[in-house]
């Protein structure tokens, strides 16, 4: 009976976890978190200005394949 109680317990607090992180947060009435919310809204990072990188072509990389 115990057992049954805390695997409730742990399967409850994974779900509320997972839809806390995952769903829309109008539905937890949550705040905009900024860029620690992983919404991607942040391209350059919340408080460090960043440096355009340059600008590369398509990156391309070689794997030989050796036959035996």
């Amino acid at each position: 009976m115990m057992e049954n109680l805390i695997v409730a317990v742990i399967v409850g607090a994974s779900a509320l976890y997972a839809g806390r992180k995952y769903l829309p947060a109008r539905l937890f009435g949550k705040a905009d978190e900024g860029c620690a919310s992983g919404c991607g809204a942040c391209k350059s990072g919340c408080d460090t200005p960043s440096e355009a990188a340059p600008a590369q072509g398509p990156s391309r990389r070689v794997i030989p394949i050796r036959s035996h």
